[in-house]
């Protein structure tokens, strides 16, 4: 059965088109559209919706064709994503360095395969690289979707023949897939966000409202029973439903869990209204939204590979004009897309057409993984560039010489040397930082008995009561690294953090009287949090332990040896190693600086301060005298770097009474 024997919903354009319009607020703009990227969800359910209806349709005619199915999903979809995958990749070619080009391949391979998702979750991790640096990112959802097209048709053709079969499935999947991503959101966010298992429950979702509203005729009707008043209410509440995801989910809560039934629920609704309940038929069914729900799949294709572009080509130099025009620029590419490509070949019928599209989407694979083995080089592949892709890849923690262990918490530690006597290295991922000149100290001078401990979370700066992202995991470290501090043979205690990283940041709060607050240097909880953190230092100095506060190391874009490549769209580039001004860092540090030398001091600890080392009075450099990057990236120095030239703790270290 052709897709056109079913009932044409233009209001169902009519959400998509308010699915990716949502998804390009949140990519253009996330601080007024924080959740526009449940508009993802919103798709899962239409495609649950319809693929299921165009099923049952082929069912009520005899049989379901897997295969007749299958030839479809590759019109509908390979046209445009051919395309837009060719077209990255090539551009990618052009105005990318080596990783960066890299990257884009092992993406573009893993797009045509259809497992962008199992790629994405693979890469998650502290440093994995951020949104925007990804053109390819987005295609997560379609392959999520691919997986669905594919396992779906096969199991609705196993359960049309069996009596009732067809009923339990769709529940049965739904129940347990909710469940499984309410079960692993917290501890697993990755999973529970990229993989098929935790998302299949929004495509079920939407087929159960299709098996519920199963076609008589070839037809999709509505399901919110003949009453208009009825209809409209179905609508209006899914119409607030959604719009509450898009205003109140944020990309600091976990998701999808519990909260994604908000967007689910409000689909299911405005589906379930039909297309005569008022707000479907005159909002829904107006001719814009209807227009660009059209071109939805070519618009939500094109968009996050131009607009990650911007990011990459123009770094912090991004302005708003630029992300207009790369919005634009996706408009009227989906525009061609639609109606040069996909309409075009969506209504082909010749057996050469699917051909050549299945042999376009192989040469791309054989192409994208061509380039992630490194057998095609881009353009802007020379040593200079080379030395700064080397540099932001430059990371060694936890060293070779390290050993892993598990506290009786349960708190995981990496320790180097072996001594009687114990330091221990408490902090975020800038104390992890430090250890390749640690473990090269330990290694010149084995006569000095260093035994250190390294209990560094990324993330988790030691501010008694921090919350990354609504989690408890850095106070439940420090609960443990309190108890391992706490021991008869540790005798000193390091403390080190990217503390001002912490501040003006969402991401990071402290409790309040009020609930969490942002840190702030008016918030109130700072202050508890600073105090609680002196009561600690001088309970470790009171058992005499020695105790360090090491501040923060210098950060800012002006670091990243990414960002000292400056490109035009034109393919010129220079590299520019100025580095930051001094005054800049110092807005952003010394407020909190001097708060914990303060404390550092009435206790009879020592504050160290990385500053006064890695800048000059006027500057923060980027590079060395012999132009060798600091940095690995905005934040974190690099481990050649430290293991060479950071001795502003040996002393520190050495120190073994």
């Amino acid at each position: 059965m052709r897709d056109a024997h079913l009932r044409y919903r233009p209001d169902i354009d009519g959400l998509r088109a308010l699915a990716v319009l949502a998804v390009i607020g949140f990519h253009v703009a996330p601080a007024q559209v924080p959740g526009g990227f449940v508009g993802v969800d919103v798709f899962f359910v239409i495609s649950g919706f319809v693929i299921t209806g165009l099923l049952l349709a082929e069912a009520q005619c005899g049989r379901v064709s897997v295969a007749g199915f299958l030839v479809r999903r590759v019109r509908r979809i390979f046209p445009a994503l051919v395309v837009v995958l060719a077209a990255s990749l090539a551009a990618g070619a052009y105005l990318f360095v080596r990783d960066e080009f890299v990257a884009l391949s092992r993406e573009t391979a893993a797009g045509a395969a259809f497992v962008a998702n199992l790629l994405f979750w693979r890469e998650s991790g502290y440093f994995d690289a951020a949104a925007e640096a990804k053109p390819l990112l987005h295609l997560w959802s379609l392959a999520v979707e691919e997986q669905f097209y594919i396992a779906w048709p096969l199991l609705v053709a196993w359960a049309v023949p069996r009596a009732g079969a067809l009923t339990r499935l769709p529940i049965a999947l739904a129940a347990v897939s909710f469940a499984l991503n309410v079960a692993l959101v917290a501890a697993h966010g990755a999973f529970a966000f990229y993989l098929l298992p935790t998302r299949v429950w929004e495509l079920m979702a939407g087929a159960m409202l299709a098996y519920r509203n199963r076609p008589s005729q070839g037809g999709l009707p509505d399901v919110a029973g003949s009453a208009p008043g009825v209809k409209s209410g179905f609508a209006w509440i899914g119409a607030v439903l959604i719009a509450l995801s898009f205003a109140l989910i944020d990309r600091g809560q976990h998701f999808p869990g519990a909260l994604a039934l908000l967007p689910v629920a409000g689909t299911l609704l405005i589906i379930a209204a039909g297309p005569r309940a008022w707000l479907n038929r005159v909002v829904l069914s107006a001719r814009m939204l209807v227009g660009i729900g059209l071109v939805s799949y070519p618009l939500y294709l094109w968009h996050w590979p131009l607009l990650s572009f911007v990011h990459l080509i123009e770094r912090d130099r991004v302005t708003t004009r630029s992300l207009v025009i790369a919005v634009a620029a996706a408009f009227g590419l989906a525009l061609a897309t639609y109606w040069l490509l996909e309409r075009p070949i969506r209504r082909s019928r010749r057996m050469g057409t699917l051909w050549l599209l299945l042999g376009a989407m192989t040469i791309i694979a054989g192409a994208g993984y061509a380039g992630a083995r490194g057998l095609l080089v881009p353009r802007l592949a020379s040593p200079a560039l080379d030395r700064l892709v080397a540099a932001s890849h430059d990371w060694s923690y936890p060293g070779a010489s390290m050993r892993r262990s598990t506290m009786d918490t349960g708190l995981v530690v990496y320790s180097v040397g072996s001594a009687p006597r114990t330091m221990v290295f408490y902090g975020d991922s800038n104390a992890q930082q430090y250890g390749p000149r640690v473990e090269a100290l330990v290694a010149m001078h084995p006569e000095r008995g260093i035994q250190v401990v390294f209990a560094a979370s990324g993330s988790c700066a030691p501010l008694p009561g921090l919350r990354v992202r609504g989690s408890d995991r850095c106070n439940d470290d420090a609960r443990n690294v309190d108890a391992l501090i706490d021991r008869a043979d540790v005798d000193a205690v390091v403390m080190i953090a990217q503390w001002p990283g912490y501040a003006f940041n969402p991401d990071f709060r402290l409790p309040g009287l009020h609930g969490d607050e942002v840190v702030t240097p008016e918030s109130p909880a700072l202050g508890t949090a600073l105090a609680a953190l002196s009561g600690r230092v001088q309970r470790w100095r009171s058992a005499g332990k020695r105790v360090y506060i090491v501040g923060a190391s210098p950060s800012g874009p002006g670091l990243d040896p990414r960002n000292l490549l400056e490109r035009t769209w034109r393919g010129d580039y220079r590299i520019n190693a100025a580095g930051m001004p001094r005054a800049d860092w110092d807005r952003r540090n010394d407020w909190l600086a001097a708060r914990l030398a303060a404390i550092a001091h009435e206790a009879g600890a020592v504050f160290i301060d990385p500053t006064q080392r890695l800048c000059t009075p006027s500057r923060c450099p980027a590079v060395t005298p012999d132009g060798e990057p600091i940095y690995r990236d905005a934040a974190h120095l690099r481990a050649a770097f430290v293991r060479e030239h950071v001795d502003y703790l040996d002393a520190v270290v050495l120190d073994t009474r």
